[in-house]
């Protein structure tokens, strides 16, 4: 599969994931690591998610803020995973974060 062009945007769930913004944990969002997984909780809403593996390590990395490329990259680097999966999986699951208040974005 050919790769997409660094500076398109993917739309999903009403959100548009731009390659060139960068993405953090929203500052109102509480994170709470139980076991194997982390519950995220964005304050001021009743939205919150639980999660696991590549995501729980992704998230973590969220804090400083990182872009689609870079997140990406991240991924691929610990996970054995191709890119375009790494890809396809972070554009599905952006704009729910984002619609939550989980994560914020900036360019």
């Amino acid at each position: 599969m050919l790769g997409r062009p660094a500076n398109r945007a993917f739309s999903g769930g009403g959100v548009s994931i731009g390659c060139e913004e960068i993405y953090r944990l929203s500052d109102n969002v509480l994170s709470v690591p139980v076991e194997d997984e982390s519950i995220l909780l964005a304050m001021g809403s009743e939205k919150y998610f639980g999660v696991r593996g590549a995501m729980r390590h992704l998230l973590e990395g969220l804090r400083d803020g990182l872009s689609l490329e870079a997140m990406i990259a991240d991924t691929c680097a610990r996970y054995r995973v191709d890119p375009e999966v790494a890809r396809q999986d972070l554009e599905a699951i952006l704009p729910k974060l984002i619609a939550a208040g989980i994560v914020e974005r900036s360019v």
